[in-house]
């Protein structure tokens, strides 16, 4: 009974605060400014905490979102770029390959007694330089022993063995190779072979057996035409001469030749073979 009679009395007293606040807010609504501007005062730095905050996340999201869309752009400029590359590389291939092509031609227009076979190289021996290798042409294509391979730059070397399909060369920087050669300037006429001493260099040996010869550095040297063993066509470029020594016992001279080919970046060559006197006549 005590309880329902507590329980009433708060009923009533909560009623009538009720009554008086709604009287007091609908006779003194302007009275209450003042309570207003103190709330709003200290709700102020709150309220403005929570819109930079709220600024702050929306700017890191929309700084991720374009990080994102950089990220991806790069990406796909970066593919861009080296699908250019590539592009480029095998344009400098093809000019390359078309360059050394249009200088067998003139080649072709020169030396009427060969014919041509193109081959890939397709293996070499062991080292940096191309000393020795195999090519993807053989007795099918014509290929023989001894016949001269060239670039369109210039001499390469000869063809030491012919299979069926493959043949080996051995180039003029090769310990065993050696060839007829000529100054181009004079005429003068020495044997240009490969040297130990030269060989991880690239380059040939070039002695020189008259004391009066005219020879200097960056005379051109060319096939002389007159190898016994195997025919080569007269005037094919070698290389030039890079150096002039004294020999030891200091009573010679020698010269060291650079090579016109570049022995250490070779992938295709030419070679030459001489033409049948059948094939003369049906020509």
């Amino acid at each position: 009974m005590r309880f329902l009679k507590s329980k009433l009395f708060l009923l009533l007293v909560t009623t009538l605060l009720l009554l008086v606040a709604l009287g007091v807010t609908s006779a003194h609504v302007d009275s209450l400014g003042w309570f207003s501007d103190i709330f709003n005062t200290v709700l102020f730095p709150l309220q403005k905490l929570l819109t930079a905050a709220g600024n702050g996340i929306e700017e890191t999201v929309s700084f991720f979102a374009e990080t994102g869309t950089l990220r991806k752009e790069n990406e796909r400029l970066r593919s861009e770029v080296e699908e250019l590359k590539k592009e480029i590389q095998e344009l400098n291939k093809y000019r390359k390959e078309n360059d050394d092509l249009k200088k067998a031609l003139n080649l072709k227009d020169e030396f009427k007694d060969f014919e041509y076979v193109g081959a890939n190289i397709i293996a070499k021996d062991m080292g940096n330089w191309f000393n020795v290798f195999t090519i993807d042409a053989g007795t099918a294509d014509g290929v023989e022993k001894y016949n001269p391979v060239i670039t369109g730059s210039g001499f390469v070397g000869k063809v030491i063995s012919a299979g069926r399909y493959t043949s080996k060369v051995i180039s003029i920087i090769d310990v065993d190779s050696a060839i007829s050669a000529r100054l181009s300037k004079s005429g003068y006429v020495f044997t240009v072979k490969g040297d130990l001493s030269f060989q991880g260099e690239g380059l040939c040996r070039m002695d020189i057996t008259d004391a009066s010869t005219d020879i200097a550095v960056g005379d051109e040297v060319e096939t002389s035409g007159l190898n016994d063993l195997f025919p080569v066509p007269k005037g094919i470029l070698i290389g030039s001469v890079k150096e002039i020594r004294r020999t030891r016992d200091g009573l010679g001279r020698y010269a060291i030749i650079q090579p016109a080919v570049n022995f250490r970046n070779l992938d295709k060559v030419i070679v030459l073979k001489y033409k049948s006197k059948t094939q003369e006549i049906m020509e």
